[in-house]
């Protein structure tokens, strides 16, 4: 919906749902995900769409008659039909253009054990078969990649390594980058991105250019952690510097990079991706992570274009 998802609070929600319906005797559950879905294709974004359901289920529950007998079969079957054809057309048919051919396979494997054998033995085959696909994937990257500008501290250094450069925030990322590393890229880029602290000003005040801002501007980290320096810069250019990312998958494509680009967006700041390779360069266009001209083959192009960009918002 384009606000970050709290899911603390979601947990909360569903729980304390639960509480007062097992209270009053009513069934356990969680979200309705048919309703989900039909939220999101009608884009409506609006508290409105619970408050129907609230009073459409508070009205069934008053009515002395029975509702849902007056209600068609039909009707029933066909939106169960329509969830299932929806997602199966968008993971099994349409998911090709976000995937590469091998994990597009292991969707398709995955859909097929589960069917043909049983739900469990099924999932247990899938993640069989993801994890082999992984292996190859992992094996075929290259060993050694030879930069004379480096030392070989390098090797021990984290998976993604962050420096903040004023109003630039410099992120390094390193080795093979797939469905287990997301919670690591998401949580260190919020880390090292500093952003306005939220707070009741009016949202024209908050983005103000920085040299029209007082000196002492409260900042917090782009998780809503505090910042180390309450002194620093707002981050308004993120570079990351694919040279030591051997590989990546999907996953880490729209788990991890495309919900930052969606955060960092929401407060204004630009993501440019340096020495990235062809397959992951088509991997991040695929699932609209960035456009064309945010790519860039050296760090130095992509630093010129951070203080053009700077000196002319100044």
């Amino acid at each position: 919906m384009g606000t970050k998802l709290d899911i603390n609070h979601e947990l909360k929600t569903v729980g304390w749902s639960n509480v007062v319906s097992g209270l009053l005797g009513g069934y356990t559950g969680s979200y309705i995900f048919g309703q989900t879905i039909f939220t999101c294709r009608s884009k409506t974004n609006s508290r409105v769409v619970g408050v129907c359901v609230i009073l459409a289920e508070i009205a069934i529950v008053v009515v002395p008659v029975s509702v849902m007998s007056y209600v068609p079969r039909f009707f029933l079957a066909a939106t169960l039909f329509f969830v299932a054809l929806d997602l199966m057309l968008e993971w099994l048919v349409l998911a090709y253009r976000k995937m590469c051919i091998r994990e597009w396979a292991v969707v398709w494997l995955s859909f097929l054990a589960i069917n043909l054998v049983s739900l469990d033995l099924g999932m247990l085959i899938g993640i069989g078969v993801a994890a082999l696909n992984f292996i190859l994937n992992y094996i075929q990257a290259p060993v050694m990649i030879q930069d004379y500008s480096r030392d070989a501290r390098d090797i021990l250094e984290p998976l993604v390594v962050s420096r903040n450069l004023g109003s630039i925030a410099h992120f390094e990322f390193h080795g093979y980058l797939f469905f287990a590393s997301v919670v690591q890229l998401i949580e260190g880029v919020q880390k090292g991105v500093y952003v306005h602290k939220r707070s009741n000003t009016s949202d024209k005040q908050k983005y103000l250019p920085v040299c029209a801002l007082s000196h002492n501007i409260t900042v917090e980290c782009l998780d809503g952690s505090p910042a180390p320096n309450s002194n620093i810069l707002p981050t308004e250019l993120v570079v990351m510097d694919f040279t030591h990312v051997s590989g990546m998958d999907a996953t880490a494509a729209r788990g991890a990079f495309l919900i930052l680009k969606k955060y960092c967006g929401n407060q204004g700041i630009s993501i440019l991706f340096v020495n990235v390779l062809p397959k992951i360069r088509k991997l991040l266009l695929k699932n609209e992570v960035t456009s064309k001209e945010s790519f860039y083959d050296t760090m130095n192009a992509a630093l010129e274009f951070c203080e053009s960009h700077l000196s002319n918002g100044r």
